[in-house]
């Protein structure tokens, strides 16, 4: 799929995140993880303090990578569309619910 998604909890902040699998597939080990409260990721813990039902989370395509451009390989221009989204929908947090901004996908690797 080589999708670029938003999940958008009820108060209104952005998780913002990458797939190669199927949107729905992924949407479901998201609310599955969260449901289990076992990881400490700002989405899961902003869920679980604010007592966020699962079923409230929005989920929403916003980019998608349909084909390589310039000699990059989908996975590393999928790693750069995610931190672009993320930077230009700032959700880091406590703007957002992500918890890095990831650049180092935008170095060139010999």
């Amino acid at each position: 799929m080589f999708v670029v998604y938003i999940i958008i909890c009820p108060c209104g902040l952005y998780y913002t995140g990458k797939t190669i699998e199927k949107l729905k597939d992924r949407f479901i080990k998201h609310k599955s993880v969260i449901k289990l409260g076992k990881e400490s990721t700002p989405l899961v813990q902003h869920c679980r303090e604010h007592n966020h039902n699962i079923s409230a989370l929005r989920l929403m395509g916003i980019d998608q990578i349909t084909s390589p451009m310039g000699g990059v390989d989908k996975n590393t221009l999928l790693l750069r569309r995610e931190a672009e989204w993320i930077f230009r929908l700032n959700t880091v947090t406590p703007s957002g619910l992500n918890d890095i901004l990831n650049l180092s996908c935008f170095l060139k690797t010999r």
